[in-house]
């Protein structure tokens, strides 16, 4: 799940910045007026992700969304009834656009914002070559 180095850069930055406090959780504070909501329903913020995969699946990624609760919760298991229903049509309707979906577990450790949230990912093109090298020199190249 690759980012480009700026974006990289730019999301280690944000992490660094609001890693301090404990009552700093990026998607709580969503409101229908950030520029990066694309959609709203009852429950969910649909919006586009800030800090984008490049590579997904060994693809170029052509959009990246995420479906991020209003209320804050961790993991899926704590939705009510109203709130598992509008996350599966949600889910339904990205799948039948070809979006890929993907959430972590909340204890899994490469996540990094507590607060639930679900990838919607479409891709694009051909299968890309990829190399990562896990001794030094460390580099990951893709064509």
């Amino acid at each position: 799940m690759p980012r480009k180095r700026s974006t990289e850069l730019r999301y280690n930055t944000h992490r660094k910045r609001n890693s301090h406090s404990d009552d700093v959780c990026d998607f709580c504070n969503f409101t229908v007026e950030l520029k990066q909501i694309v959609a709203e329903t009852k429950h969910f913020w649909i919006s586009d992700n800030i800090f984008p995969y490049d590579l997904w699946d060994d693809h170029e990624v052509a959009e990246h969304l995420i479906v991020v609760p209003k209320q804050h919760t961790e993991s899926i298991q704590t939705f009510g009834t109203e709130q598992k229903t509008e996350f599966v049509d949600i889910l339904g309707a990205y799948e039948t656009d070809g979006y890929s979906i993907y959430a972590r577990a909340p204890s899994n450790k490469s996540k990094t914002v507590p607060h639930q949230h679900t990838h919607l990912i479409k891709l694009q093109g051909t299968a890309k070559r990829i190399r990562i090298h896990t001794v030094k020199p460390y580099f990951l190249w893709y064509k």
